[in-house]
């Protein structure tokens, strides 16, 4: 798999919805304030880390539930809610 440039394709494929479930959350009191611009960035930067790590092999078939979980965690849900959430089965469509 080539992940050259995947940053720019991964941000401009989840911009819109990213960005407005980052506000919303916010708004609702979910998540911790913070700038939506750069927690986008920090977000399409790990997302990819994990995604090359994986597919180099030094990271597990489980990392990506941990990835989500860390990233909840950055927005202030709390650990066991985090953990919870992580691990939801993800809607087929």
């Amino acid at each position: 798999m080539n992940l050259d440039r995947a940053d720019v394709m991964l941000e401009l494929a989840v911009d819109q919805n990213a960005r407005q479930m980052l506000k919303r959350g916010i708004e609702s009191g979910r998540f911790r304030t913070m700038d939506v611009e750069t927690t986008l960035a920090f977000v399409v930067g790990a997302t990819i880390a994990v995604m090359r790590g994986m597919l180099e092999g030094r990271l597990d078939s489980t990392a990506d539930i941990a990835s989500a979980e860390a990233f909840l965690g950055v927005l202030g849900v709390d650990p066991s809610s985090a953990a919870e959430i992580a691990r939801r089965e993800l809607p087929l469509s």
